[in-house]
């Protein structure tokens, strides 16, 4: 158990910080991910995870965040090449999004993991509202990955944060 919870939690923070650096890459992502919140949540002083049961669009951002960088990289099984260009991949699986692995060796902890991910990420851009310090641009965000067991970015994600205009 103490292996998933201390696994678990290193990914779900590394989820976090390459959602946020994604959508502040691309502030239309973040606004719509906002717009629908705030939406849904209509004022709610206290985000909690029944309140994400409606929220599509912000999974939507998490499983891209996913399949862009997995917490921990997979390993083709066999080279392919498909109109010429060589492939690695899972072809006889007949998978395209796999950051918890598939049948019988998949994570247990999907579940756990998701909602580390989802809860923290709607609070964060439900509460505040963020912008990139020193007049960066978001084409400056760095989005270069750490060799190495998990999918960390090279370098911190650096953002500030401001109070939402929802009076909360």
């Amino acid at each position: 158990m103490q292996d998933m919870f201390l696994a678990g939690t290193e990914t779900s923070a590394d989820v976090l910080e390459w959602a946020m650096a994604e959508m502040m890459k691309d502030p239309k992502v973040m606004e719509k991910a906002q717009t629908e919140l705030r939406r849904i949540l209509k004022g709610k002083r206290r985000v909690t995870e029944s309140d994400l049961k409606e929220v599509s669009y912000l999974k939507l951002v998490i499983k891209e965040t996913l399949r862009l960088h997995p917490p921990l990289p997979r390993e083709c099984r066999e080279k392919c090449v498909i109109n010429g260009y060589d492939m690695t991949c899972l072809l006889k699986l007949k998978f395209e999004y796999l950051p918890f692995g598939g049948g019988r060796r998949m994570c247990p902890g999907i579940s756990f993991g998701l909602s580390n991910v989802e809860l923290p990420l709607a609070q964060l851009i439900y509460y505040f509202n963020w912008k990139m310090p020193n007049g960066m641009k978001p084409e400056d965000v760095d989005v270069t990955e750490t060799p190495g067991a998990s999918c960390s970015r090279k370098c911190n994600l650096c953002l500030l944060a401001t109070c939402n205009d929802l009076g909360i």
